[in-house]
């Protein structure tokens, strides 16, 4: 016990000391995001520590620098992305900002969703939606309810899916066309939520509604990527429901038709 208690002495002040130099080194905002994405991910009070520290370098600048560095390695490192991400989460509080809060809550759910952990993206979702109902935010609220909705699709939770992906429908229904969301496209919301609700419809074999609702999706999809080209995949997996709608109700010459399209596009995005 004793050699134990002289150790711990010994090793205090030198833990100390580091934290006192690499504070010491931070005079700027990028020398805190430094600071910041370079702690180990099991870290915790470090970065609190830092915050407290300097104050003044706790801003919206950095926090989109955070939620930048976070994306970039989702790839590659996701437990140094969530880590990441937990960083610009307390930066958001810190800050007060429910919005910046919820995007942050988005963004963990939807690495997690991508990563098949649906039951933690689904409560990092259910965060966001709280959030951004209390910051009085519909035009974000319409990307993720359709993605809230997606997630329970995943867990068979048809009845909560189906409402959620209308609210999202109802609520971009009434918005501005100058409302401009944090989290991503309301036009992109629009097409999640169509399709779900064409998901819904196949899965329970109503072949008359899927068709309608996944038309109005690639049409909402297809408006946006002519803005952003980045979304013309999903325009390829648009067409790809509509055709396989079709060949199911028999009409082979449309499925063709819409199937080879989705193809035709593909191929320009693989170049």
């Amino acid at each position: 016990m004793l050699v134990r208690s002289v150790l711990i002495i010994l090793v205090l002040p030198i833990a100390i000391l580091a934290q006192t130099s690499v504070t010491a080194q931070i005079r700027t905002e990028d020398d805190m995001l430094s600071a910041l994405v370079a702690l180990p991910t099991e870290t915790g009070a470090t970065a609190s520590t830092l915050f407290l520290d300097h104050r003044d370098l706790v801003s919206k600048s950095l926090f989109d620098k955070l939620m930048s560095q976070a994306e970039q390695v989702s790839g590659s490192d996701v437990p140094k992305s969530l880590h990441t991400y937990e960083i610009a989460r307390e930066v958001a509080e810190q800050l007060g900002d429910s919005k910046l809060l919820a995007y942050c809550y988005y963004k963990i759910g939807l690495l997690h969703f991508r990563r098949g952990n649906i039951p933690q993206a689904k409560v990092n979702y259910v965060q966001s939606k709280e959030l951004l109902e209390h910051a009085g935010r519909p035009s974000d609220s319409v990307l993720l309810l359709g993605s809230l909705a997606n997630v329970c699709m995943y867990q068979d939770a048809l009845k909560e899916a189906k409402e959620y992906s209308q609210h999202s429908i109802t609520i971009a229904n009434a918005l501005r066309e100058d409302d401009k969301p944090l989290i991503g496209p309301i036009q992109y919301g629009v097409a999640l939520s169509w399709g779900n609700l064409g998901d819904i419809a196949k899965g329970e074999r109503r072949y008359d509604e899927p068709l309608p609702n996944y038309q109005k999706a690639h049409k909402s999809l297809k408006a946006l990527s002519n803005v952003l080209p980045q979304y013309r995949a999903d325009v390829t997996d648009s067409l790809t429901d509509i055709g396989r709608v079709y060949r199911v109700m028999g009409d082979h010459q449309r499925a063709l038709n819409y199937l080879s399209e989705a193809s035709a596009i593909a191929k320009t995005l693989q170049g």
